[in-house]
């Protein structure tokens, strides 16, 4: 997001009738138009859609909409004046401009308290969660500002998504926090982004934090202080400690007097910085690295107490002063100069690992205890409002474009309500807060009357990074959204259920700037050549303008019956884009990236594949993700680099091919693969290493043991003991 800022300060079947008049001081008018019979929207838009309508006339009397009809949603404007108390099954629904409200406290004791598309008064500190009786079921998603405060209070089994603040929360005196969830949490500048302490009476056990990004803090980015079992996945530092300042020196993931802590995914530097700080200080008994690679010329830290196994990893670290009692099981290191795929113990390079203590303390490293999975989403079937004659009857349709791109024009966003709108021609949409915005993807449709136009088109202006689009179902013409070269850029985008459908490509990035930190969720694709396209330009002068897609994350999308259903194809490299509780069924290929740093699937399925592979491109990183059911005609994956964690691939296929004149590797851990793993198309000189650790090889009996590693072809148990799989990463207690 630095990058896109320093470039902007440079610069059914029924449908309506119409009647358009067309003098000079008119505009077009649109009759009421019909709306789709017997399609009804995805359940998240039937709870948004039948709350109270609060009118913002009214915004001083929230409190009291709220305790008469418990669940309220609001319109477009600014909310705040009135402190807000939530209680049990209380639902408050900002629009999706994001509202400006006060502070919000829940209360204790509350259960099924939901917050949504919300921005809070950081002066009135954001969303407290108040001490007393257990805070549970919660679902706090996409609020922007205002810190989420915790002092004292008991947390558990509550759900964070898309979260743009600070998260502050205090249990060092009494209090807890346990077995929550958070996707996508991102805030910058003001220090600590994450700061979280615990107690030793009442300990805070089983959370997971997937995608945090501590984004160029004047001071300290993450500071953790005597959990218990916590789970950090994808983690980006762009920066930390700007200002150079005593008061920021810590590193950017510092933690002290932790039990268990699982660190996968992290990435970034500290260029920024005046003094250098380490990218890692930990404190703690037990520590698993995945792929760690966040770069400082100050070498990252861990206590001399600590045992740490450290996996796939881009970097060295240190022991803290202190006499070391801790172990160090290492393996695939790819930072040099020690770029090997030796697994070591205490520094020694182990072949073949028989003493039974080594066996038994590696084995319980990995092993852990077994916990409870994420479940999968209830993926719905999506809304087919136009049904399969919906070619046959657009046609002779009246086209309603200008009745659109007025309300557009006039209103900035076209508040559209239910039924089927018919298009001839692209529609306009700027990134200076313009939209559209629909009734449900069941109910409100902008279908094109040829195949032959973009439906919507982005428009660029200097200074406008957002637009809004929610509600709708795209089907038909040629791309549903497209962003042309000239377009400069998309950050900080919260869209939601829209469906693009029969389309050569759903959305389609064309030599664009920037698209940077956007959160889409339950955006999907249906019948489309392409769901996602990103289609960079060579640049050599200022590569962040080349169309890079940074830190953007995909919840709940379904990519159905696609020829591909994402493709990330960068010259500036990606970063930290992720897919978490996602559907890929019935693709040609599911997933297709190149130049892409940290990209995560999590929690994912791919089923019902046809094509080469079901996933291919550069580096991928799968957590708890499952592949069934899938016809690729030559293998599972074809990826310079996997790290997976907690997956089942259940295909009976070769899992991976190489990817020619790159050196390969793989890193499956607590896993179960049905193919072949041995067999690989290796015809040049590069290297090809794999490393097989608690999981299951069914095709490879005489392989399938807790540890085996594969080089260049050539098969090594490094541990006999036989495996059992069960995730580590994506689980509660």
């Amino acid at each position: 997001m630095k990058n896109l800022i320093y470039f902007l300060s440079l610069f059914s079947t029924v449908v309506f009738s119409q009647n358009y008049n067309y003098g000079i001081e008119e505009r077009p008018k649109q009759t009421t138009p019909a709306k789709p019979a017997g399609v009804n929207n995805q359940l998240e838009e039937i709870e948004y859609f039948k709350a109270y309508l609060l009118p913002l006339s009214q915004k001083a009397t929230i409190q009291k909409a709220l305790d008469t009809y418990g669940s309220v949603r609001l319109e477009k404007g600014d909310y705040s004046g009135v402190p807000i108390v939530m209680k049990s099954n209380q639902k408050l629904y900002g629009h999706n401009t994001l509202n400006p409200v006060s502070r919000i406290t829940i209360a204790a004791g509350s259960t099924n308290v939901h917050l949504e598309s919300l921005n809070i008064d950081g002066a009135g500190q954001g969303i407290q969660f108040e001490a007393g009786n257990p805070i549970t079921n919660c679902i706090i998603k996409t609020t922007k500002y205002g810190t989420i405060t915790a002092v004292g209070a008991k947390l558990e089994n509550n759900l964070f998504i898309n979260i743009l603040s600070r998260i502050h929360f205090d249990f060092s005196a009494t209090g807890y926090y346990r077995n929550n969830k958070f996707i996508k949490q991102q805030s910058g500048i003001v220090s600590p982004i994450v700061l979280i302490k615990g107690n030793s009476i009442t300990p805070s056990n089983g959370n997971v934090h997937f995608w945090t990004n501590l984004l160029t803090p004047w001071g300290d980015g993450m500071v953790l202080d005597n959990l218990g079992d916590t789970t950090f996945i994808g983690v980006d530092a762009e920066g930390w400690n700007g200002t150079g300042s005593s008061v920021g020196n810590k590193a950017a993931i510092y933690a002290r007097n932790m039990s268990n802590l699982k660190l996968a995914e992290v990435g970034g530097a500290n260029g920024y910085s005046p003094v250098k700080t380490p990218g890692f200080d930990i404190q703690a008994n037990n520590l698993l690295l995945i792929h760690p690679a966040i770069g400082s010329d100050a070498i990252s830290l861990v206590s001399p107490n600590a045992n740490v196994v450290n996996v796939g990893a881009y970097m060295n670290y240190a022991r803290s002063t202190g006499t070391v009692t801790g172990y160090d099981i290492t393996a695939q290191r790819y930072h040099y100069p020690d770029n090997t795929q030796d697994v070591l113990y205490n520094g020694v390079v182990q072949s073949t690992i028989t003493t039974p203590a080594t066996v038994s303390t590696i084995k319980n490293a990995f092993l852990g205890t077994k916990l409870t999975p994420w479940t999968k989403p209830n993926w719905e079937t999506l809304p087919d409002p136009l049904g399969v004659n919906w070619k046959t009857e657009r046609i002779g349709k009246p086209d309603s474009r200008d009745y659109i791109q007025n309300l557009i024009n006039t209103k900035g966003i076209a508040e559209l309500p239910e039924g089927v709108f018919y298009i001839g021609s692209t529609l306009n949409v700027s990134g200076q807060n313009q939209g559209i915005i629909g009734s449900g993807t069941g109910k409100t449709v902008i279908c094109g009357l040829t195949d032959d136009f973009p439906l919507i088109t982005m428009v660029s202006f200097v200074n406008g990074i957002n637009y809004h689009l929610s509600n709708l179902t795209l089907q038909g013409g040629s791309v549903g959204q497209f962003f042309p070269e000239n377009y400069v850029g998309t950050a900080y985008l919260n869209t939601k259920f829209v469906v693009y459908r029969d389309q050569k490509i759903g959305i389609h990035y064309y030599k664009m700037g920037g698209t940077d930190n956007c959160f889409f969720d339950n955006i999907s694709f249906v019948n489309c050549g392409v769901g996602i396209m990103q289609e960079p330009k060579m640049i050599t002068d200022n590569v962040d303008i080349s169309g890079y897609i940074d830190k953007v994350v995909y919840y709940k999308g379904q990519y159905i019956n696609c020829g591909i259903g994402t493709s990330n194809h960068a010259m500036r490299g990606n970063n930290l884009n992720s897919w978490v509780d996602c559907k890929y069924d019935g693709n040609r290929i599911a997933y297709s990236n190149g130049s892409n740093n940290f990209s995560i699937m999590a929690n994912c399925d791919f089923t019902n594949t046809t094509g080469e592979y079901v996933a291919k491109g550069g580096d991928l990183s799968l957590y708890g993700c499952n592949f069934y059911n899938n016809r690729p005609t030559i293998a599972s994956t074809n990826f310079v680099n996997i790290y997976a964690e907690g997956c089942s691939f259940l295909d009976k296929v070769q899992f991976a091919r190489v990817v020619p004149n790159n050196d390969n590797g793989a890193i499956v851990i607590n896993s179960t693969i049905i193919g072949d793993v041995v067999t690989k198309n290796r015809s040049d000189n590069k290297k090809d290493n794999s490393l097989f650790i608690n999981t299951a090889l069914p095709f490879h009996p005489t392989l399938s043991k807790f540890m085996m590693k594969v080089t260049n072809g050539k098969p090594t148990v490094v541990i006999e003991s036989e495996p059992n799989p069960y995730p580590q990463f994506l689980v509660t207690q």
